[in-house]
């Protein structure tokens, strides 16, 4: 009998994903699981994920999650069993002793991309003693180039993957505009499609309602919450308005600053897809004027809530196209994030402030506005920078130097820098 949690609206929401691989798991024939999903379903197949790969796991499947970004996908297969290498280099050093016997180690098998790829999965799936069914790489690239590229690579892998071979696919795509939905088409037999439609709105709103009875002006202010993103996404604005009118009163009446700003940062992005520039600044300079009292009164929610005021109001100008009014927000954003002691937050802000200039051909002030960007990314971890806009950053700040300074000796010395910092390859990782 399971002992799997299942009282609750994240857990019976888990639960239903769960019910749908297992439609999977018994089709012999499928070799792709395709979820299509909403933005706000997507932590709960995390959720899904993290369960099953704990002692409330269900699925005889082991589930692995890659995260290798999809670049060129010439050597995709390559680098996903590299990434699978270095998973489990990094199991044995954590759990020693304690750790399951994994006797694998990358083989070069020969044949196609997709080939070298199956053929060790399903080689470290044989040395599991205690795994009899599939390995299934759940893909989850931190960064996609082209997805008709990544499509036409998963058609060959599934060509490719022989029937008695043990490993299949996972992915995720996006329920309003799916972009592997040829897969499902050309390949009817090997992939599976679930839609779930979990309804989190209404999850959110059973939460709220457990945690405090739906007199609690918390749970008030989340159902109202919940309603207004619900509104927003569906592009009723006028709905929404009421029904912000209503949050901010619940949070002011109870003094909660950090969620007057949070209602006001949603109305601000809402109005910028909603094409109504001046009720999106209007909202999003209530929202600075907001977490400035709060920083005033030593609320340390203040500091990070200005930061991200002034990151979404300067986000809606250059929606806008007004880059001289957007570089200004960015450049005030510089001391805000100081004093929020974000470092990260200070390198983009430097950074959108170039860009902007670069906009408006201020090529003195994007040159050095992106020299800013570079030393603060100096006091980035390591970590941070790889998985960052610094690759971008170095480039785009070489290419204004080279076109409009032709300082040949910092070039070098800021070409020297980025591949320290990211690898000879460095170009190869600045996004599109």
């Amino acid at each position: 009998m399971s002992i799997t949690p299942k009282h609750n609206p994240v857990t019976r929401r888990i639960e239903q994903l769960r019910l749908h691989y297992k439609a999977f798991h018994s089709n012999e024939k499928a070799k792709l699981c395709c979820w299509l999903l909403e933005t706000d379903e997507r932590q709960v197949l995390d959720e899904f994920y993290n369960m099953e790969c704990s002692a409330f796991g269900e699925i005889p499947d082991l589930i692995v999650r890659f995260e290798t970004p999809f670049i060129k996908g010439k050597n995709f297969g390559q680098e996903l069993v590299q990434e699978l290498s270095d998973k489990v280099k990094g199991y044995k050093e954590e759990l020693g002793e304690e750790s399951v016997p994994i006797n694998w180690t990358p083989q070069n098998y020969g044949g196609s991309d997709q080939e070298y790829l199956l053929k060790n999965l399903d080689a470290f799936g044989q040395s599991l003693e205690d795994l009899d069914d599939a390995v299934v790489a759940f893909l989850q690239p931190v960064e996609i180039r082209s997805t008709t590229g990544l499509t036409a690579w998963l058609e060959e892998a599934l060509l490719t993957s022989r029937a008695g071979n043990k490993v299949r696919f996972m992915i995720v795509d996006d329920a309003d505009s799916p972009a592997f939905g040829g897969l499902a088409n050309s390949l009817p037999e090997a992939v599976m499609v679930f839609k779930p439609e979990l309804d989190m709105p209404q999850a959110m709103k059973e939460i709220a309602s457990a945690a405090g009875g739906p007199n609690n002006p918390g749970v008030k202010f989340q159902h109202a919450f919940t309603d207004l993103s619900e509104a927003i996404g569906k592009s009723q604005f006028d709905k929404a308005e009421k029904i912000a009118d209503t949050a901010l009163g619940i949070a002011a009446s109870n003094n909660w600053i950090h969620l007057q700003v949070a209602v006001h940062l949603a109305m601000g992005s809402g109005w910028v897809t909603g094409k109504n520039l001046p009720k999106a600044i209007s909202n999003l300079d209530e929202a600075k004027k907001l977490a400035d009292i709060a920083t005033k009164e030593e609320n340390p929610l203040g500091p990070p809530l200005a930061v991200n005021a002034l990151f979404f109001k300067g986000s809606a100008l250059v929606s806008a196209k007004d880059y001289q009014a957007a570089a200004a927000v960015y450049r005030a954003a510089v001391p805000a994030s100081q004093t929020a002691k974000d470092i990260f937050k200070e390198m983009e802000a430097w950074r959108m402030s170039a860009f902007c200039a670069e906009q408006t051909s201020d090529w003195k002030d994007a040159y050095d506005y992106y020299e800013q960007a570079l030393l603060v990314a100096e006091k980035l971890d390591d970590g941070i920078r790889q998985n960052s806009t610094v690759p971008f950053i170095g480039a785009a700040w070489i290419k204004i130097n080279d076109r409009e300074f032709g300082d040949v000796e910092k070039g070098d010395q800021v070409a020297s820098k980025m591949i320290t910092w990211l690898g000879e390859d460095w170009q190869q990782k600045i996004p599109k």
